[in-house]
């Protein structure tokens, strides 16, 4: 008799627990997919998520634009982040003409975009437009060039080396942009838009093959030489490297941690199965108990 009741107790306790845990992981899975939409409502950058949270970021960022077939350019950014390849090629062919949207490349951190950059980059024209403006003189070349140095410096599948070395070059063209060139920046302009020119023509089949663990840092700019003579005893001052942050190494990401609230509802689940365990286990003790009367 006590055997047989014991055995039921376990075979209760036991299909409790299965039931219990398959409510908490299912608890557990909502409350990342929650997270994901909070950071997609906000535009938050994807490209760091682990492969599974950006299947499921890219399922719902689908659904949720084709309810927005009045607004084009919604979550394209975050379609790009995440290589969606209708998005891509429908940015690629805007591209190749010179179009390259209102920021939702640039900000994409999405390296396979460079490639599309060729036409303008190597476009023949002056380094930057003839006379005065009322932003600062930059050509479709040059800003190409900027633009390509931007992704590059973003890019978590390049290379650190190459990240820091756009990132600084980068820098240096914006800090020299002017609203009327003078021949300083002019040149300064002119050998960066060289250099990005050369370090594209160089890197060329690693981009298109989206080797990007292959692509090499571009040469560096020749007002590294021209820095003031160093201190007696002190090191050449490098001009290009003034307090800029190194970008973060390219360290895959970590999986997403259940946090705090997950677990306190998985051991919510648990106790409730405990509970409904012994229950029925009383009310079937109580059944056997009164049939044995």
């Amino acid at each position: 008799m006590k055997h047989n009741i014991l055995s039921v107790l376990n075979l209760l306790l036991g299909f409790s627990l299965i039931v219990t845990s398959v409510v908490s992981y299912a608890a557990s899975d909502t409350a990342r997919l929650n997270e994901l939409i909070s950071k997609i409502d906000q535009d938050d950058d994807l490209d760091a998520l682990s492969v599974t949270e950006k299947e499921a970021a890219l399922d719902y960022l689908l659904k949720e634009k084709a309810k927005r077939p009045d607004d084009s350019t919604w979550s394209d950014k975050q379609l790009l982040q995440l290589a969606h390849e209708p998005t891509i090629q429908r940015y690629a062919e805007r591209m190749k003409l010179g179009f390259f949207g209102n920021g939702e490349v640039g900000s994409s951190r999405q390296p396979r975009m460079i490639e599309f950059c060729e036409n303008s980059l190597m476009k023949k024209e002056p380094v930057v437009p003839a006379g005065g403006s009322d932003v600062p003189a930059m050509s479709e070349s040059l800003g190409t060039a900027e633009f390509v140095l931007r992704i590059t410096q973003d890019a978590r599948e390049m290379p650190g080396e190459t990240r820091v070395w756009a990132q600084r070059l980068k820098r240096l063209i914006e800090q020299n942009l002017e609203y009327v060139p003078s021949p300083k920046g002019r040149r300064i302009a002119e050998e960066s838009r060289l250099i990005v020119r050369n370090w594209f023509t160089e890197n060329k089949a690693a981009l298109q093959a989206r080797e990007f663990a292959k692509v090499k840092p571009g040469a560096l700019h020749t007002l590294q030489k021209e820095a003031e003579p160093p201190a007696l005893g002190e090191e050449p001052r490098n001009v290009l490297a003034s307090a800029t942050p190194t970008p973060t190494p390219n360290i895959p990401p970590p999986e997403t941690k259940t946090t705090g609230k997950i677990q306190g509802g998985y051991w919510a689940f648990a106790i409730l199965g405990l509970c409904i365990a012994l229950l029925a286990a009383g009310i079937y003790l109580s059944v056997r108990s009164n049939r044995s009367k």
